[in-house]
């Protein structure tokens, strides 16, 4: 089973992608990802690391399931040049 979770890095203009994790990332552990979806000259996505800070969930209701929202910090850039 796969749990959908919104990222929001913080900083930023809030919660601005949703990933797929097959389980739920605890805070200390680290993301990379790409906001930008960029890819380098050989065709590589190029993607930043990330630490998360901060996790909730909500609970299923009878308007929608359940929510699991990441709070996350750029901990590394990834190098764009």
């Amino acid at each position: 089973m796969t749990v959908k979770c919104h990222i929001n890095v913080l900083g930023g203009d809030g919660y601005s992608r949703v990933l797929t994790f097959q389980v739920v990332p605890r805070v200390g552990e680290y993301l990379g990802f790409s906001l930008d979806g960029k890819r380098d000259e050989r065709g590589v996505l190029v993607m930043d690391r990330y630490r998360v800070k901060h996790v909730m969930h909500t609970a299923e209701n009878d308007q929608m399931g359940p929510i699991v929202l990441i709070d996350v910090e750029t901990e590394q850039d990834a190098n764009r040049t």
